[in-house]
């Protein structure tokens, strides 16, 4: 029986939860957004998710068109982080 279990599903629970976290505040904000972006609760999830869509923004800032695709790519990225670190910590237990 391997001992470090219990560090391994609590690593994998942690990072599940925080790409959840981050997936459903965004799809919230661009939710919240179309009916009332002055909200304090929009304000609030805009602070959380600009940290991590800004950056993309700016690499993207070439292409910049009418859609802002910062979101999409920011899930899928999320996606392939999460996949890399599932792999890695099931890897080491």
């Amino acid at each position: 029986e391997n001992s470090n279990y219990g560090n391994n599903t609590t690593t994998a629970n942690q990072h599940n939860l925080f790409t959840a976290t981050i997936r459903h505040t965004r799809k919230s904000t661009t939710i919240m957004d179309s009916i009332d972006p002055y909200h304090p609760a929009v304000q609030l999830l805009h602070e959380i998710t600009e940290p991590i869509l800004q950056p993309i923004r700016n690499l993207m800032s070439d292409m910049q068109g009418m859609l802002d695709f910062s979101p999409i790519i920011a899930l899928l990225l999320l996606d392939v982080i999460e996949g890399l670190l599932t792999y890695l910590i099931s890897g080491l237990f």
